[in-house]
């Protein structure tokens, strides 16, 4: 980790010279949007504290320039004032609207115009948005994932078992938006008439994915220069008590109300390394850049499985990323000065 400590200091000189703008989307802002029943898609949007925290964080490293909160704003200020490309650096977490794309419109057009912006490539982005295609690379290359079926509107090739435990998952959704109570299901004759539902409510197919009751731990990432830096996994616990999740998840509710607590999973007897290797492996074949994780399930034989991959994870004080970076000596403002360096590298 000497290498990633060095590299805050030599994003000091990278940043040196640039023109730093932001965009991002936060919940108290009027914005055109489309919500789902039960889920509002601003679960993923910045809070005020959240964005104070992030502007506070931004602001140490380099003055932003400007602050954009909407992709559109962004992109009308590039085609109306023509400012120098080449000196620009954003910072983005905007991802208006719904659906798979809805990401990836601020990596393509910074990507047009030759404009460094944070993050991964359009096409991981996408990519990475499509939860049954990511896992089905990663299945693919040897990686160790849960059982997973697609239902579009009729079952994509095969069907789950009748009498096994699966999870119900929205496929273009973050943050836990789309799961609730209803959504570890035993599946039974019955359970299409759910999916059925929360396809026809989440206006998406569903994935229906083998459940493992156990742990949960997500592993930060950083990659620089083609580098994949793995910090240590963190556990994600509901009270601070009880490390194994068992047979509970974090649901829609726990994460709108940061319900859960975090803890080092090197602390328990699990091969953390073995996690960490496999977590770097799944980042080098999705092709991510930047800041990204990888989160897992533990079953109770210790074996681990990989449950999801984000893009762009939140990195203020309430999240593994934080966390993680904090078990290093590496604080908030080093976070925005490694994400900012790596997209100008």
């Amino acid at each position: 980790m000497c290498d990633l400590k060095q590299f805050i200091l030599e994003s000091d000189s990278l940043l040196k010279g640039k023109k730093l703008y932001a965009v991002c989307n936060t919940k108290n802002r009027d914005i055109n949007c489309e919500n789902f029943n039960k889920f509002d898609i601003r679960t993923e949007y910045l809070s005020d504290n959240e964005f104070e925290q992030i502007d506070n964080m931004l602001n140490k490293c380099l003055a932003v320039e400007k602050y954009f909160f909407d992709e559109i704003e962004f992109i009308n200020f590039v085609c109306n004032t023509n400012p120098d490309n080449q000196t620009m650096v954003v910072y983005n977490s905007a991802q208006s609207g719904t659906g798979i794309g809805r990401k990836s419109l601020m990596p393509a057009f910074c990507a047009s115009k030759g404009i460094k912006v944070t993050g991964s490539n359009t096409y991981a982005v996408s990519l990475c948005r499509h939860k049954y295609h990511t896992i089905k690379l990663l299945e693919s290359h040897g990686l160790d994932v849960p059982k997973t079926y697609l239902y579009d509107r009729g079952w994509v090739a095969e069907q789950p078992k009748i009498g096994e435990l699966y999870l119900l998952k929205p496929i273009y959704e973050s943050s836990s938006i789309g799961i609730n109570k209803e959504s570890v299901v035993q599946y039974d004759d019955d359970t299409i008439k759910l999916i059925k539902t929360k396809q026809y409510e989440m206006k998406q197919p569903i994935i229906v994915q083998s459940f493992v009751k156990g742990y949960e731990a997500e592993v930060p990432c950083i990659v620089v220069k083609g580098h994949i830096y793995a910090l240590n996994p963190v556990g994600i616990a509901l009270n601070e008590n009880e490390k194994i999740m068992d047979f509970n998840i974090l649901d829609y509710d726990k994460v709108f109300f940061d319900n859960y607590h975090f803890f080092n999973l090197c602390d328990t007897p699990l091969n953390t390394q073995q996690i960490i290797c496999d977590a770097k492996s799944a980042v080098k074949v999705l092709g991510l850049s930047g800041l990204c994780r990888v989160d897992f399930r533990i079953d109770e034989s210790g074996r681990h499985y990989i449950i999801d991959v984000s893009t762009n994870p939140h990195f203020i004080n309430h999240s593994s990323v934080n966390y993680a970076f904090k078990q290093l000596s590496i604080n908030s403002e080093c976070i925005m000065k490694i994400i900012l360096g790596a997209a100008l590298v």
